[in-house]
């Protein structure tokens, strides 16, 4: 699972926890009905906590390539959205992408194979 998938299924699991809020409200189910659909949210809570730790837990890196001496491409390793920096390269700055998640740049490869980290 990765940021946009964990994302969407958050946001699908809210939905069903305030449907069923407005539900209970409304008398549109038993105790039983409740207790049932209840319990399934809660193992659904505990599966995205678990997946959501995980997800800050791994450090995510990926590799730059050179277009010039002193301008590269990268590619967030989540979604795949392309990045063109330009200038001083600093390994240790994260890129913060539109998906949501940060990353860091370990190296940039030239096309002749040599590269710096």
């Amino acid at each position: 699972m990765n940021f946009a998938e964990y994302n969407a299924a958050y946001v699908a699991f809210e939905l069903r926890l305030e449907n069923l809020k407005l539900k209970k409200a409304a008398n549109q189910y038993t105790k039983i009905q409740y207790d049932a659909e209840l319990d399934a949210l809660i193992a659904e809570s505990d599966f995205l906590q678990e997946q959501g730790l995980k997800l800050l837990a791994k450090e995510l890196v990926t590799t730059g390539i050179a277009i010039e001496e002193d301008h590269w491409i990268v590619e967030c390793p989540d979604c795949n959205l392309e990045y063109e920096f330009q200038g001083y390269f600093d390994s240790g700055e994260p890129v913060k992408c539109d998906c949501g998640i940060s990353f860091k740049v370990t190296k940039i490869i030239f096309s002749n194979g040599a590269y710096i980290e």
